[in-house]
């Protein structure tokens, strides 16, 4: 019995700390939230298999992202909605570091953005 709840406990605790980049993603679309400075990064999947991919079990809004900065001056907002926007522009593939937590609407959190070739 002790070894069953050492074993759940241990599959349970990597769940609840699931974390990673993404597979490489397409900006589909980037839209700023004006009263929360949020950015709202829709994407699709390079592959057809991570298209609309859930990365975080909770989180129901597939391919949609939400990159929020919480300092209070912003600038990883600025340089997060930049690449983005290069990316969209450029047809270039990004990845995201995501948590294991969901944000507004159930979209998932993004931290970090990487543009890739």
């Amino acid at each position: 019995m002790k070894v069953l709840v050492l074993l759940g406990l241990l599959i349970l605790s990597g769940a609840a700390t699931a974390q990673g980049w993404t597979d490489e993603l397409f900006v589909d679309g980037v839209l700023t939230e004006g009263t929360s400075d949020m950015i709202i990064i829709s994407v699709k999947g390079v592959l057809p298999e991570n298209d609309n991919k859930r990365y975080t079990t909770d989180c129901s809004a597939n391919g949609e992202w939400i990159f929020k900065d919480t300092s209070s001056a912003g600038d990883r907002n600025n340089r997060a909605y930049s690449t983005a926007m290069a990316a969209f522009m450029s047809g270039s593939k990004i990845k995201l570091w995501y948590t294991d937590e969901c944000d507004a609407w159930s979209y998932h959190q993004a931290t970090a953005i990487k543009l890739t070739k």
